[in-house]
């Protein structure tokens, strides 16, 4: 699984790497060290992460600048000095808040809490699709959703869920990406 690192101290940066990548699913794939860069790369790179790291105060600002730029959709683990900011995280997509100075311990935890998040949602999403079928229908293989000012495709193949929130629909990928649905969940029901 790919892991963003966005930490302004190097060699905490540099630890965060070392440890994540000790467990043989996960590669850091970028570490980034402000809010400015973290805006670009998100901006064009998201759909190629599962999981962030990230630190609460960067030398331009604090993280939560970046979720006003970028609809991040893809799980955060707080990594940070400060720990006031909980609530706050955990409306930003937070799935853990690890103090510093951390152990090993901690991140390999969070990892494992991810992990475990997202063998849940595949195992939901098999066992829906183990209910035994009595005839023959033809279902839709996939779905046109809209990222930014683009539509891309979805195979149905990559889906985990769909979810009804305030009255929109949301497609959810195995790779934690989450997108809104133009169509009501009966007509999905009936497609799936």
């Amino acid at each position: 699984m790919n892991v963003l690192i966005i930490e302004d101290e190097q060699p905490t940066a540099a630890l965060l790497k070392e440890i994540v990548e000790t467990e043989p699913d996960f590669l850091v794939v970028k570490t980034l060290d402000s809010i400015v860069d973290a805006v670009s790369y998100l901006a064009r790179h998201q759909q190629n992460m599962d999981v962030i790291f990230m630190d609460i105060q960067l030398t331009d600002g604090y993280s939560f600048e970046i979720f006003k730029n970028v609809d991040i959709y893809i799980p955060v683990i707080f990594c940070t000095a400060y720990d006031d900011f909980t609530l706050k995280a955990i409306q930003n997509n937070g799935i853990d808040y690890i103090l510093k100075p951390f152990e090993d311990e901690a991140i390999v935890q969070a990892l494992h809490k991810y992990q475990k998040m997202v063998d849940s949602i595949r195992r939901k999403n098999v066992l829906q699709f183990q209910l035994p079928v009595t005839e023959k229908t033809q279902y839709q293989k996939s779905f046109l959703v809209q990222q930014k000012e683009k539509s891309i495709v979805v195979p149905t193949d990559q889906i985990a869920l769909f979810s009804l929130e305030m009255e929109t629909v949301y497609l959810y990928t195995f790779k934690g990406e989450r997108f809104p649905v133009y169509k009501n969940m009966d007509y999905i029901e009936s497609a799936i």
